[in-house]
C-alpha cells in the first residue's frame, strides 16, 4: 500500500505575552516529510538565537499547508493566509523532492 507523501511546513509566530497579537516570523523555506523531523527543527530554531527580538512569546507549528493556513488564520487573521512574507505556502508550490 503506497502512502502519499505529505510535506510539512515549519512556521513560527512572534506573539505578545497573552498571545493575542501575533505576526509571522520569517524563516528559511523548509519542507519536511515527517512531523518528527520538523518538530526537532523547532528546538534547533528556538535555540539558535536567531529569534531574538521584540516578541516575548514564540509559537511554532509543524503542519501541512492546510494546517498551516488554519494556524495563520487563527493567530494572524489580518494576514492573507495564502502567503507569508510574500511566499506561497500552498502544497502545490512546495519543491519537488
Amino acid at each position: 500500500m503506497d502512502m502519499e507523501k505529505v510535506l510539512l511546513v515549519l512556521s513560527l509566530f512572534g506573539c505578545s505575552d497573552a498571545g493575542a497579537q501575533c505576526e509571522p516570523i520569517p524563516v528559511a523555506d523548509a519542507f519536511y516529510d515527517s512531523r518528527a523531523v520538523c518538530e526537532r527543527q523547532i528546538e534547533t530554531r528556538l535555540g539558535s538565537g536567531d529569534l531574538d527580538g521584540p516578541h516575548p512569546t514564540v509559537i511554532a507549528n509543524c503542519g501541512t499547508a492546510q494546517e498551516t493556513e488554519q494556524v495563520i488564520a487563527d493567530l494572524v487573521p489580518t494576514v492573507d493566509f495564502a502567503t507569508v512574507e510574500g511566499r506561497p505556502i500552498h502544497s502545490t508550490d512546495a519543491p519537488n523532492s
